[in-house]
């Protein structure tokens, strides 16, 4: 696997509210799970890539390990 890609959107009525790292994806399976969080525990929505993003679906791509 080199690359896991999404779509998402979020929902938040407070733009200005979103705390904590995010999103954080958890790959869960028999013999443990996996967790992917931005670097730093940054969250993505408080400045999202596209402008759009606030308000519609945005593109999220995760690298493991990089």
């Amino acid at each position: 696997m080199k690359q896991i890609r999404f779509w998402i959107k979020a929902r938040n009525p407070n733009i200005e509210g979103y705390q904590n790292a995010g999103p954080v994806v958890r790959l869960i399976g028999r013999t443990g799970q996996l967790e992917f969080r931005p670097v730093k525990d940054g969250n993505i929505m408080n400045d999202p890539p596209l402008s759009e993003s606030r308000w519609l679906w945005m593109p999220v791509s995760i690298s493991p390990g990089g």
